[in-house]
């Protein structure tokens, strides 16, 4: 019969993280004879390769590190079957994960499904923050036609029809591919409570990265694509105004959840996030 999924996993230098994410693939209630793993080593680290020999899945090494999407795409052309799992190193995912998710590639193409940001008692402001706003999902794939990359299962027709992630990108290929299968028609695409993975929160300094690859991924996207992407608008007014304008309405939304102390703060800290935002929209702007 052969296989019936390929796990595709990009890496650079977490080792942690690909420990962390290959430890839960390893129980899995799909047999280990119907998957496969492959971790795509951005870098070429040699420690992410002996970490791959460890746990028997298969390396194949990216020189120089070229970002994400280039390391999925490299993964992807090694694989053995005609189903894809994207997920992210760092990333925990149940014992049902595989199952659940061919399980929902019987009945669309692209399936997106849930990420959910580990809460815990101690958590910092950036932590706390991401808890409450990252990863809205099903919004994301209603109303711009993608899932993350995080946790999500294609078929390889698609792959074959629509091409694969633009490795140009270093942010924000997740909306640009999920956007071109959308176009295609042909093609299902669908939601999935049913399958979820564990992400752990960033701290500040891994949120601040996150927030500069952001924006500069917008504007690349909308430097790419200039017609596909209505929605998005890095130009420096909107940048500004973004950073100027205090967000009153996350202010609002979280005296619902927290304490008012704590919700002040979630506000000061979003304020900043949209500072940040503007600030290095406006900064790659001026560079182009």
């Amino acid at each position: 019969m052969g296989l019936l999924i390929s796990v595709i996993i990009p890496v650079y230098n977490d080792h942690t993280g690909l420990i962390t994410t290959l430890t839960t693939l390893t129980n899995q209630t799909l047999p280990e004879s119907d998957y496969e793993i492959i971790v795509g080593n951005d870098g070429g680290s040699p420690a992410i390769r002996n970490i791959c020999n460890d746990f028997g899945v298969i390396c194949v090494d990216i020189i120089p590190n070229r970002g994400s999407y280039h390391a999925r795409n490299q993964a992807m052309r090694k694989v053995n079957s005609k189903n894809f799992a994207f997920v992210d190193a760092d990333i925990s995912v149940p014992p049902n994960w595989l199952e659940n998710g061919l399980n929902a590639l019987q009945e669309a193409d692209y399936v997106a499904g849930d990420v959910i940001i580990q809460k815990t008692k101690k958590m910092s402001l950036a932590e706390l923050f991401e808890y409450y706003s990252a990863f809205k999902i099903q919004d994301y794939l209603t109303e711009h036609h993608f899932g993350v990359t995080g946790n999500l299962f294609v078929k390889g027709r698609i792959f074959t029809a629509v091409g694969e992630f633009d490795q140009r990108l270093r942010s924000s290929g997740d909306l640009e591919f999920g956007d071109r299968v959308y176009r295609h028609s042909k093609f299902v695409q669908k939601y999935s409570s049913d399958i979820t993975v564990l992400h752990p929160p960033r701290g500040f300094r891994n949120y601040s990265r996150k927030i500069k690859r952001g924006a500069v991924g917008q504007v690349m996207l909308k430097e790419y694509y200039p017609d596909r992407f209505p929605h998005i608008n890095p130009g420096y007014g909107k940048a500004i105004i973004r950073s100027i304008v205090p967000p009153i309405a996350w202010l609002k939304k979280m005296m619902v959840y927290e304490k008012i102390h704590i919700a002040f703060l979630l506000f000061i800290f979003r304020w900043y996030v949209n500072i940040m935002k503007g600030f290095y929209t406006v900064r790659t702007l001026l560079k182009r």
